[in-house]
């Protein structure tokens, strides 16, 4: 399949859908092995460059091959300067990643602008082709020309991962994702910290193929366990017309177990749609992100409700 033909066929074909598991070391593997296989459709992305060495983590791909046949895996080898554990040189990088598609993997992660993403666009690989930005959320016309730049190299897909600051920033990376033209590669996109949890929450019903799960711990801001968007949030179920709400409180107010709860009663209930957490500095944040977010309700802890910016 060409470039250009994967891009056209992204949404219909894409290897990894539903919640890839993290994998960043044997304390995940022991995790991943010792439950029952997650439910077709997820998947595993295998943080090669948190393990002891780059060995270590093939030996780990070809294991999971074996006793998880029917997730594919994406292989991820991410460098230092975009949050990740790789500080080697690029002809090794290059090596490991190839070694990672002989071993099986469905998928390879590489940074945009890096050695090992032009080369491995050059070979046609399945790339998902990444940005981070760990300093706050870009501009719309900068958003719009990273996208734009990342597209026209014609990956599986493109990954952008912004940090929130504020509520509105994950929910305009909901908006990047329904942005999407049809001829394009997927996105995969939500935006780190506590006050981008909702974007992880609800990005794949607003159009990515995959959204990412913790299995020993959060390997990046704001990171949900798999399990909690498994079965609190039901994440990898949600429509993109499920009504959303959101539990609204000011930082470290909003509790895990006031979601679950929440949600439970939606479901028992028989009604559609799931609550989100809605982290936020004042009542003002939340009006803000509430039509981007698509919000059909929200509860707001009393600290919040006498909170208003300054004017």
């Amino acid at each position: 399949m060409t470039s250009a033909a994967r891009g056209a066929g992204a949404a219909r074909s894409f290897p990894l859908r539903g919640i890839a598991a993290v994998v960043d070391g044997p304390a995940a593997m022991d995790v991943l092995l010792g439950e029952s296989p997650p439910r077709a459709g997820s998947g595993i992305e295998l943080r090669a460059d948190l393990f002891a060495g780059a060995g270590e983590a093939i030996q780990a791909l070809s294991r999971l091959r074996e006793e998880r046949p029917g997730l594919p895996v994406l292989f991820t080898l991410r460098l230092a300067a975009q949050g990740g554990g790789y500080r080697g040189g690029d002809a090794e990088r290059l090596a490991v990643y190839r070694l990672a598609l002989d071993a099986g993997a469905a998928l390879l992660d590489a940074e945009w602008g890096s050695e090992a993403a032009r080369s491995l666009l050059r070979e046609d690989a399945p790339l998902v082709l990444s940005h981070h930005d760990f300093t706050g959320m870009p501009a719309p016309e900068e958003l719009r020309g990273i996208t734009s730049e990342m597209e026209s190299s014609r990956p599986a897909a493109v990954k952008v991962v912004p940090t929130a600051r504020t509520l509105l920033d994950g929910a305009l990376m909901l908006r990047w994702l329904e942005e999407r033209e049809a001829s394009a590669p997927a996105r995969v996109g939500f935006a780190m910290g506590a006050r981008g949890a909702a974007s992880r929450i609800l990005s794949i019903a607003r159009g990515a193929p995959y959204t990412y799960g913790s299995l020993a711990g959060a390997v990046a801001p704001g990171q949900i366990s798999a399990a909690e968007l498994r079965h609190i949030y039901r994440a990898s179920e949600l429509s993109r017309a499920a009504p959303v709400f959101g539990l609204a409180g000011r930082e470290g107010e909003i509790r895990t177990r006031d979601l679950a709860l929440l949600n439970a009663a939606l479901r028992r209930a028989g009604r559609a749609g799931v609550f989100v957490p809605l982290e936020a500095d004042s009542i003002d944040d939340v009006v803000e992100a509430w039509d981007p977010l698509k919000l059909s309700g929200a509860v707001a802890m009393a600290s919040l409700r006498d909170a208003r910016r300054p004017a």
